[in-house]
This record gives structure tokens, C-alpha cells and sequence, in this order.
């Protein structure tokens, strides 16, 4: 039986006359490929568009990202979510070698901040950041300030003692500098890179003196131990640096698993990337205090963190966070957890098929374009194509297409 569904898509008018009485196809593999150089270095990333607090993204809102492709086929690139919005593409590389895809943005920001974005394709992954700026659509004012300390050392500076060699930082890892405002508004401080490690920071400051300004790693990794890995912050009016220490890689801790804690987050099916909601997190019992590295691969999926527990409490909840594209297995897959001196863990993942994609044909006569186009104009809420399909089976669809710098798509699911 057909069903005929009528649907609000952004279709531009060329892909529909070059798609009638054309159905589609969804016989594609996964494509796979790497983000990183081989250096270990993440391809080239540049944003588009102009980001503010409280402005509903368009079209013109993307990031392009550079992917080494080693086998072609079917893709879903996306972000996290932050700060009220995110990044994501689907689609078909039919080309092996390095492809740039653009991933649109959706959502609005809520508050102006500098987010750093996670970016997955098959094993690998990318820190992006994006800033956005002050709220209801003006940018705002930019702060006037002076770093407490100017010209040499940043008076005040006092950074979190979580800083080892070899562990990577994380949001808890963080410097506090002072700041002298002569004029209220937004403001963006990013440092260098030293050591494995830069930081960021950005947000609205008042007029006032001696405020904290906080500055968050970004993620990296420091390669060695020290205390005199110096940082710069300047601005147009000011400059000073603060030495960071970094603490010798702590001895491996001790803990047993308690197994029955583990709790599976997240949907698994066959030849799926991975996302943020996909997780493992467990109790363990922390006989003394060290780092930890667990790491368990199994049909495609990598479950792995690393960090440092301290000595107390005595159970503390560990999360292992996914990556990769699962294979096509179905069913149970046990990952074993190693690690902490104790007997290991097995987990059971349950893996289940993809659903099958919808196949539809394109009643091109029916399509109309919504809304107002006007070149060099931003799309809106209001722009929109409507199309009737001819349904012959159910399942999850995309649809998307780009002209003249605009883009309309649609992905749901048809019964």
C-alpha cells in the first residue's frame, strides 16, 4: 500500500526537478576515514556566520571540517550540544581521500560564552571552539580591561592542583586571573598552547576592580611535569603570564569493580556512529588513590577514560564515554573492563539492527516554495518548500540539498 505524506522541507528547486520519479537509495556502507593528520593533529576546522546570544541560527551558521576518507559511503557527523545549540551533517562520500563536509548549525544560543565543541567521525575526534557573542542579536559592548599585574606577573593568578603529565584536562582543570574594568561588556581571552595545554575564557564583566576572570583548559594533554610553563594573556592595553605547574604523573590507583553497578547509556545499532549519550558508567571500590585508564573495544566501539581518583571517598562512579561506528554485529557483546589491581568486569552492550530506511518517491508537481527569498538575505523560520511523497516503505529518512548559499533538509522517521 502507498501512502501519500505532505512535508515542510528544505528542498531547493533544482534537486526536486533533477529527483522526480527518481526513488532513494539507501544502499550505501558507513563511510570511514580520520579527522587527524597523521602527525596526530587535527585537520583544519573553520566557522561561519555570526554567533549571538538569544539569535535563532540559519544557514549561513556551519563549520567545515576536513575528513580523510579510507572507505566511501554513508555518513552522520554532529557535535554535542551547547550553550542551546549544535553542529551536524549527513550524507553519502563517494570519494576517498580528504573531503571537506559542512555541518550546519540548529538551535540558539542562550548566552554569550566561548563553547568548545566535540566533533566525532568513526575512531576520531576534534575540539572545536566557537564564540558567541552578547545577547538579543547586538554583540553588545566589548570590555575595557587591565590583567591585575600588568606588565609582567599576573598578580593573583592561582590555578586548580589537578594538573599530571600525561592525564588529559578536563573542565576541572582551570587558572584564576584578575582583571581591573574600565568599561562593561563582552570579553575573550585565549592563550597559546604550552605544554600540551591552552586555555580559555569568555563571558560579560561589569566595571569594577580586582574581579576573577576564570580561564578553562581545553582539553589537551601536558607532556611533562614542571612549574615553570609560562602562559601570556594580552590585550590591547595590558599584558602579563602566569607559570603553571604541572605535577609528575601520579602511580597507577588500586579499586576493584563493583560490577553490578554498570549502567549501558545510549542506543547501539549496527554500522552507527557514536555519540555523547553513548556511555558506561560503574562504582568502584578505591583502595588508594592514582590514575586510572580504562579501555574496552569490541565490534567497532571503544569504551576508555583516563584520569586521576583520588584516595576518598572510598566508592567512587567512573563514566567511560564511546567512540567509533559499531560493526554489524547484533545482539549481546560483552566489553571487559580491566584495570585496578582487582578482578575484571564484563559488560553486556546490546547491539540492535539499524532500521531500514524509507523508500518514497517524489511527487515533484506538488512542491511550493514558503516564505520571502531575497538575495544576500538570511533564511528564517518562515522559509520553507512542502512536497508531497509517495511512501512504499517506513523507516528514517534525511533529506537535504544546497543552492545559492541556502539549504533546506528535513530527517524524521515515516511510518
Amino acid at each position: 500500500m502507498k501512502y501519500l505524506r505532505s512535508f515542510m522541507l528544505f528542498l531547493s528547486a533544482a534537486f526536486i526537478i533533477s529527483s522526480c520519479q527518481k526513488e532513494l537509495s539507501f544502499e550505501e556502507g558507513t563511510a570511514r576515514g580520520t579527522l587527524k593528520k597523521a602527525s596526530g593533529d587535527c585537520n583544519p576546522i573553520s566557522f561561519a556566520g555570526t554567533y549571538k546570544a538569544d539569535t535563532l541560527l540559519t544557514a549561513a551558521n556551519f563549520v567545515e571540517i576536513q575528513v580523510d576518507i579510507t572507505q566511501t559511503g554513508t555518513y552522520v557527523i554532529k557535535t554535542d550540544t551547547l550553550n542551546g545549540y549544535s553542529f551536524s551533517a549527513t550524507g553519502i562520500i563517494a570519494v576517498e581521500g580528504l573531503n571537506t563536509i559542512r555541518l550546519l548549525a540548529s538551535g540558539r544560543p542562550v548566552a554569550a560564552s566561548l563553547d568548545i565543541f566535540t566533533v566525532k567521525f568513526d575512531t576520531t575526534s576534534c575540539k572545536i571552539n566557537n564564540v558567541v557573542t552578547g545577547s538579543g542579536g547586538g554583540g553588545g559592548a566589548v570590555a575595557k580591561f587591565t590583567f591585575v599585574g600588568s606588565p609582567t606577573t599576573c598578580t593573583g593568578a592561582t590555578q586548580t592542583t589537578n594538573f599530571y603529565a600525561t592525564i588529559p584536562t578536563n573542565a576541572t582543570n582551570y587558572v584564576d586571573v584578575k582583571v581591573d574594568v574600565q568599561s562593561a561588556g563582552t570579553y575573550t581571552i585565549a592563550t597559546p598552547v604550552v605544554n600540551g595545554v591552552k586555555f580559555n575564557a569568555m563571558g560579560s564583566l561589569a566595571v569594577g576592580t580586582n574581579q576573577n576572570v576564570r580561564l578553562v583548559a581545553d582539553g589537551g594533554t601536558p607532556t611533562a611535569a614542571g612549574t615553570t610553563f609560562n602562559y601570556a594573556l594580552s590585550n590591547t592595553v595590558s599584558n602579563c603570564g602566569f607559570n603553571l605547574t604541572v605535577q609528575a604523573a601520579p602511580t597507577p590507583a588500586t579499586y576493584t569493580f563493583i560490577c553490578a553497578t554498570a549502567n549501558v547509556q545510549g542506543v547501539y545499532e549496527a554500522n552507527s556512529a557514536m555519540t555523547a549519550a553513548n556511555k558506561i558508567t560503574f562504582d568502584i571500590n578505591v583502595t588508594t588513590g592514582g590514575s586510572y585508564n580504562i579501555t574496552s573495544t569490541m565490534n567497532g566501539v571503544t569504551f576508555s577514560n583516563a584520569g586521576v581518583i583520588p584516595a576518598t571517598p572510598a566508592v567512587q562512579t567512573i563514566t567511560l564515554n564511546a567512540t567509533g561506528t559499531a560493526g554489524a554485529a547484533i545482539g549481546i557483546v560483552n566489553f571487559t573492563l580491566t584495570g585496578g589491581g582487582g578482578p575484571n568486569c564484563s559488560v553486556p552492550v546490546t547491539f540492535t539492527a539499524a532500521p531500514t530506511p524509507a523508500a518514497f518517491t517524489y511527487n515533484c508537481g506538488s512542491a511550493a516554495a514558503v516564505g520571502t527569498y531575497q538575495a544576500n538575505t538570511a533564511m528564517t523560520a518562515t522559509n520553507k518548500m512542502v512536497i508531497d511523497i509517495n511512501v512504499t516503505a517506513g523507516g528514517p529518512y534525511t533529506i537535504t540539498a544546497t543552492m545559492n548559499g541556502v539549504t533546506f533538509s528535513k530527517t524524521g522517521t515515516l511510518p
